[in-house]
């Protein structure tokens, strides 16, 4: 869902600046109602390459506080 994770990282930038700290997180893991069956989109982890995406996008927005 990187293009949802563009969104927010540019209303971040926009929003509240460059100097506002960001902390992308890569630990989510399915739980509760999360299935195949129901919301199958968020049904797995998030990978090593999308992890890095996220801080590249980050960066390239000028969003530099990232922890």
């Amino acid at each position: 869902m990187l293009e949802e994770t563009r969104s927010i990282l540019e209303w971040n930038a926009r929003e509240l600046g460059p100097d506002a700290y960001v902390n992308p997180m890569d630990q989510y893991y399915p739980a509760g109602n999360v299935s195949t069956s129901h919301c199958s989109e968020i049904n797995r982890r998030v990978d090593g390459s999308e992890f890095a995406r996220t801080k590249t996008l980050a960066r390239e927005l000028g969003l530099t506080r990232l922890d």
